[in-house]
């Protein structure tokens, strides 16, 4: 009961550090599609998700950080021990945020000429607009490292007050600058500013919560070996993971216009973050799924305690949005997306649901060590999914690509719950909650 509690405490908080900003983009986005114009909101989406994806270069140390510091606490390790991990692979995670900014800088010209195949103006923007993205690589990477840390110190409600705050600048501080320029790279400029303020917000949060970090300043290179060797394939499934999830948009970007590309992705931004659930359940789980590793009881009654919240709170509002999204499209951005992007929020959100869902034996994988599962999985599914989706973007355009996005979503939560079985977790769906659920869903709903 204690550790249902506490799940459904830092759940509570973690919804509501990603359903607040969620809120605020619902009432945004429609002034920023008009100011910037459907095709510059279409490049500042995709522009959106590759950022996201090389913030994820970071070889598995975040998650691991979370979980490493978590372990050695409860064990009681000393002080000077634990500050010493966190020193040391914050500065690896430092590097590393480099290499992607580097990268990044590099492919860019690559990236608008032949990925989005933009020429004038607008591809001087997009790529001014890579640049910027690149400079905050390494802060999202330390971000990240950060708010693990936070985590794993049961600073739930700081690090989701950060996550408010940062969600609503993201999609108000837009029309700050509205007034002096249109341009998608300043938009994205003011951006950048934002993530600065708040990665030094959480180093002043990371040292209040843990003051041995300013007394114990060591770096041992040797912590990073295992924390290498178990986050490499986390790193496997953070790489191809995304992949899987954003190569859809990258291919329509090649055979149909940027305007079709955010028909697309407008539904699929706001209808993923359904994922608000699931991640925070996750969130508030991996730490007690990971210290019941070696005890199949309490590791099956915390996965399935998960499985049920995510089920209960997903469900309703799947069902809502699937019969009403061209109604919703239609009074938020208009006839014209309520046309072309009805369809494909019917068949995303169907995709989306299981995914939730799938992201329980997922995490629990990871929990336990068993990273190298999901990692093989990820790999297995990759060629034959890149292949659907070429196919399906040449020859069934926008509303295909929905589809092959949501098979593939259906074929890997499938795999992943029999892995999370073969780990030792069953699932125990009673039709009965306990008290603590109980008081976990009166308080949500």
């Amino acid at each position: 009961m204690s550790s249902g509690r506490k799940v459904a405490k830092n759940t509570l908080w973690s919804l509501f550090g990603q359903g607040a900003p969620f809120l605020v983009a619902l009432v945004s986005i429609p002034p920023i599609v008009h100011r910037l114009g459907t095709e510059r909101f279409g490049v500042l989406t995709l522009a959106w998700m590759l950022i996201g994806y090389f913030s994820l270069f970071d070889l598995g140390l975040g998650r691991m950080l979370t979980q490493t510091v978590s372990e050695r606490l409860g064990q009681g390790r000393s002080a000077k021990e634990i500050a010493a991990v966190i020193w040391t692979t914050s500065l690896a995670m430092a590097a590393l945020g480099l290499l992607a900014g580097v990268i990044l800088v590099a492919i860019s010209p690559l990236v608008v000429e032949s990925v989005f195949h933009l020429q004038g103006e607008l591809g001087e923007e997009t790529l001014r607009s890579l640049y910027w993205l690149a400079v905050s690589v390494p802060l999202l990477t330390l971000t990240s490292g950060l708010k693990g840390l936070l985590e794993s110190l049961d600073r739930f409600a700081a690090v989701n007050g950060l996550r408010v705050a940062m969600g609503v600048f993201n999609y108000l501080s837009p029309f700050l600058i509205f007034p002096w320029s249109q341009g998608l790279d300043a938009v994205v400029a003011i951006l950048v500013f934002g993530r600065l303020i708040f990665f030094l917000c959480h180093i002043f949060l990371s040292l209040q919560a843990y003051p041995p970090l300013l007394v114990y300043r060591e770096i041992h290179f040797s912590v990073l070996r295992p924390l290498f060797s178990h986050g490499g394939w986390i790193t496997v499934s953070n790489v191809v993971g995304p992949i899987m999830v954003y190569f859809d948009r990258f291919i329509l970007s090649s055979f149909v216009t940027m305007t079709l590309v955010a028909f697309y992705t407008t539904p699929y931004e706001v209808l993923t973050k359904l994922w608000i659930i699931p991640l925070a359940v996750s969130a508030a789980a991996f730490p007690l799924m990971a210290a019941a590793t070696d005890k199949p009881a309490e590791l099956t009654a915390v996965y399935s305690r998960s499985l049920r919240y995510t089920l209960l709170v997903t469900w309703p509002a799947v069902t809502v949005i699937f019969l009403l999204a061209p109604w919703g499209l239609l009074h938020w951005l208009g006839p014209e997306f309520a046309t072309h992007s009805g369809a494909i929020a019917r068949i995303l959100v169907i995709g989306i649901f299981v995914n939730c869902l799938a992201m329980m034996p997922a995490a629990l994988l990871q929990a336990t060590r068993r990273a190298k599962w999901l990692g093989f999985t990820h790999l297995a599914e990759l060629p034959f999914y890149l292949a659907a989706v070429v196919g399906a973007a040449k020859f069934f355009g926008v509303e295909g690509v929905a589809l092959v996005w949501t098979l593939r979503a259906a074929a890997d939560a499938v795999i992943l719950f029999y892995l999370a079985r073969q780990a030792g977790a069953r699932i125990l769906l009673t039709p009965l909650l306990t008290a603590g659920e109980k008081d976990f869903l009166h308080r949500l709903w």
